[in-house]
């Protein structure tokens, strides 16, 4: 697996809140944007917070706007609180534009086997020079493993490793190409003739038991054992 950036943790996150409620909204935004699994999410943990500060500064604001110069520090915190609020919301709407954007990629380029920059940029519809820099982020941020972009050919190229397959090639290119590839493997080897007898009782069950699945959060293809702990190969998600 490459190594990608990891997002900051819920303990941290939920600590900040109480203790220093700046610092928690600065890293609940910033967890949002940062972390594979959360940020193709709809984000309604930080619309939540954002809710709640405007609730509290308007309370505030309310209660010591007319009571006197003497509560001026308050009113100042309030409208602090208000700010809070605001930014948190603002906020939610980008990362949820980025994560519908993020999920489309996904979507483009592993559902469908999109390789060429143009034909992902028309299947997004945006400009190919955002479409590399969007890949390049969703790179470093660890949704494509072993990903590569060759901007002179125009293309992404993602090799992904398929688990628990031994008498196939270890690594495919989207899971729709590797499907095809694997079913005109079988229909070759069954038109020779060839004897498939050498094949282990333990490859023959692990072969039955494999299923395509799609992510509930990035809605990728991914295959799954039942019964095992899957997760999602390009936003980490679990899956099953």
């Amino acid at each position: 697996m490459a190594k990608y950036q990891r997002g900051i943790s819920w303990t941290a996150v939920i600590l900040g809140l109480i203790f220093c409620w700046p610092l928690g909204l600065f890293l609940l935004i910033k967890k949002a944007r940062t972390d594979r699994e959360s940020a193709v999410k709809k984000d309604t943990k930080t619309s939540v917070t954002g809710w709640l500060l405007l609730f509290i500064g308007l309370s505030l604001f309310g209660t010591f706007s007319g009571a006197g110069r003497n509560n001026t520090v308050m009113l100042f915190f309030a409208i602090f609180i208000l700010c809070g609020g605001f930014v948190s919301l603002i906020t939610t709407r980008r990362n949820n534009l980025d994560g519908y954007k993020y999920r489309c990629y996904i979507d483009g380029i592993v559902n469908h086997g999109l390789t060429s920059l143009q034909d992902i940029a028309n299947f997004v519809q945006i400009h190919e020079k955002q479409v590399v820099k969007d890949l390049k982020q969703m790179i470093k941020m660890g949704y494509f493993d072993h990903a590569h972009i060759d901007e002179k050919l125009g293309e992404i190229h993602i090799f992904q490793r398929r688990p628990h397959v031994h008498h196939q090639d270890p690594y495919y290119e989207g899971p729709r190409k590797a499907e095809a590839s694997f079913r005109q493997a079988d229909q070759a080897q069954a038109q020779s003739g060839s004897d498939r007898s050498s094949r282990t009782s333990e490859q023959n069950a692990t072969d039955a038991v494999e299923l395509l699945m799609a992510c509930r959060s990035c809605g990728a293809q991914n295959w799954i054992v039942p019964g095992a702990r899957n997760h999602c190969d390009f936003c980490g998600s679990p899956l099953g």
